[in-house]
């Protein structure tokens, strides 16, 4: 993102998301639930990557 509104300079800005879309963000606030939803995220997208598919 592009701004000249933050320290008055013109800079781009990095955006890491949006933030949690649940009210009650139940991911960050429990470390087992976050271990299981990182690691589905991380099968799904070794899924799609066919250096991880080979021989299978």
């Amino acid at each position: 993102m592009y701004t000249e509104q933050r320290h008055g300079i013109p800079e781009f800005v990095l955006v890491d998301g949006i933030g949690d879309k649940l009210l009650i963000p139940f991911r960050s606030m429990s470390k087992t639930i976050n271990s299981r939803n990182v690691r589905k995220v991380e099968a799904k997208i070794k899924s799609k990557i066919k250096y991880y598919n080979i021989g299978q």
